[in-house]
C-alpha cells in the first residue's frame, strides 16, 4: 500500500512538472481570416477597406495593434462573427461598398508593414459618430488597398490592407454571394496604374 501511495505521489508530481512546462497559448488567438464560412449580415458594421492608420509615435513593428480611422455603414458585410453578436458589438467586417469609387492600390514591397482589420473590434469615434476606431494587428508583406489615392508613397504609411490573395478572394466571393443574395454588389475595383502589369513588346516594336 505504501509503494503504491509512493508511486502515485510520484506521477502526480512529474504531471505538475509537464502542465508547468508547457507553454502557454497565445494571448487573443490568431486574428480572423477570409474564407467561405464568412458570415453575411445586414446591418451596421465599421468598414476599414481604404481605412488610414496614424503613426504618431513611428513606424510600427509586425505584430502591434494599431488604432484605424474606418467608416459607420449600414448594409451587407461579410465577417467571422455571428450577426447576432455584430448587431450588439461594432467590429471590422467586409465589403465591396467602396469598389465603385475608388481604385486598388499595390504595394509590392515585401517589407510594406500594413494593417489587417478583418473582425477586429472598433468602437465610435467620440469625436465623429459616423467614424469608428478599430484596433487591427499590423503585418508585413506585400498588400493591396482601397487607401492612399493610388499614390505609391502612400505605401511608406500605414492603412488597412490585404495580401493579394486574399484580396482576390474577399472580391471575388463577396460579389459571387451578394449576387446570389440579390443584393447587388459592386464587382471587383479597378487598379491603379502601378498595379497594371504592362505587356512586354514584341521584338522591332516600341
Amino acid at each position: 500500500m505504501r509503494k503504491l501511495l509512493l508511486c502515485c505521489l510520484a506521477l502526480s508530481s512529474l504531471a505538475a512538472v509537464a502542465r508547468a512546462a508547457a507553454p502557454a497559448p497565445p494571448a487573443g488567438g490568431e486574428p480572423p481570416t477570409f474564407g467561405g464560412e464568412a458570415v453575411f449580415c445586414p446591418g451596421k458594421y465599421a468598414l476599414c477597406i481604404k481605412a488610414f492608420c496614424p503613426t504618431p509615435n513611428g513606424p510600427p513593428v509586425k505584430g502591434q495593434k494599431i488604432d484605424c480611422i474606418c467608416d459607420i455603414v449600414d448594409g451587407w458585410s461579410m465577417g467571422p462573427d455571428t450577426c447576432k453578436d455584430r448587431a450588439t458589438n461594432l467590429v471590422s467586417t467586409y465589403s465591396n461598398l467602396y469598389n465603385s469609387t475608388e481604385k486598388t492600390l499595390f504595394c509590392e514591397n515585401e517589407s510594406t508593414l500594413w494593417a489587417w482589420c478583418y473582425g477586429a473590434p472598433c468602437k465610435v469615434d467620440p469625436k465623429n459618430p459616423q467614424k469608428a476606431i478599430c484596433s487591427c494587428p499590423v503585418e508585413q508583406s506585400a498588400a493591396k488597398t482601397l487607401g492612399g489615392n493610388c499614390k505609391p508613397s502612400a505605401c511608406s504609411q500605414v492603412w488597412s490592407a490585404a495580401t493579394p490573395a486574399a484580396d482576390a478572394f474577399a472580391n471575388d466571393h463577396f460579389y459571387k454571394v451578394g449576387k446570389e443574395k440579390g443584393f447587388n454588389p459592386n464587382p471587383p475595383a479597378k487598379p491603379c496604374s502601378n498595379a497594371i502589369v504592362k505587356k512586354k513588346a514584341a521584338p522591332g516594336k516600341p
